[in-house]
């Protein structure tokens, strides 16, 4: 195992039985800790994470943080937290039941000196083929030629991918209004405030992970609705980048690394 710090740090909002989280040690990485956040924190998830301990830096088992605001769905609560406990500086957002193409971690390490050496602010996107939509595995579904793209639409999605753990000191986390509505608003509004920042954010179909089959969360929006709904564009529009959120990112983060250890396996 590595004796320096971690150089990624993997993070995981779940609420599902421990076998969506077999494939994340189907490639993993001892330069990367493994922060998982369960919204149904429990003994049988942490007797498994333990027993794989070893495949990466270190692992993190922990429930969601304490809120006085509760909502019907706690996955924006889940990342923060997670990214409360993130001590690497580079972050990769991740969902449970996906598995990293064998050469993951050498992509990873090409984006970051790629993508630190060119611009200041950067993010980058990865690719995730579903096996509920019948994807060809490690063949890659996005339309065009050549590896890299640039998202400059805010209706894109940000649920995979890499980014600086120095830009939260800014945007304060996931905006935890979006657990009320359901999944994917996080991620694009995630994504809306990164380009409003004028970072660079590019699609890397090399990036790639493989989503095996898990029961859907969806709301009864979809992506437009929430984006022409302008829940939040006047805000970002007129100099809000921050999340809403009922947590203080500057202050709040050394409260969470002070009791870390307590969650280390």
């Amino acid at each position: 195992m590595n004796k320096t710090n971690p150089k990624y740090s993997v993070i995981i909002a779940t609420n599902r039985d421990k076998s969506y989280l077999e494939p994340i040690f189907v490639n993993p990485s001892t330069d990367a800790e493994l922060i998982v956040i369960d919204s149904n924190y429990n003994e049988d998830t942490k007797a498994f994470l333990k027993e794989r301990k070893n495949a990466y830096y270190q692992i993190v088992y922990a429930p969601v943080k304490e809120n006085e605001i509760k909502t019907k769905r706690d996955f924006s609560q889940a990342l923060n937290t997670a990214l409360l406990y993130a001590e690497s500086p580079y972050i990769l957002r991740c969902d449970d039941s996906l598995e990293f193409r064998p050469d993951f971690w050498d992509v990873v390490a090409e984006d970051i000196e790629y993508f630190s050496e060119t611009y200041e602010k950067w993010a980058v996107i990865g690719e995730k083929l579903w096996q509920s939509q019948n994807h060809e595995k490690w063949k890659s579904n996005f339309g065009g030629t050549g590896r890299y793209f640039k998202i400059d639409n805010p209706m894109f999605t940000f649920s995979f991918g890499i980014y600086p753990l120095e830009v939260m000191s800014i945007l304060n986390g996931y905006s935890e209004i979006y657990d009320a509505l359901g999944w994917g608003y996080e991620d694009i509004q995630f994504l809306h405030r990164l380009l409003m920042l004028g970072y660079k954010v590019r699609f890397d179909r090399e990036l790639m992970a493989y989503s095996y089959n898990h029961p859907a969360n969806r709301s009864p929006f979809d992506f437009t609705d929430v984006y022409y709904m302008k829940i939040d564009q006047f805000e970002i529009a007129n100099g809000k980048f921050y999340a809403y959120n009922n947590f203080n990112w500057n202050v709040d983060k050394k409260k969470f690394l002070e009791k870390k250890a307590d969650y280390i396996l």
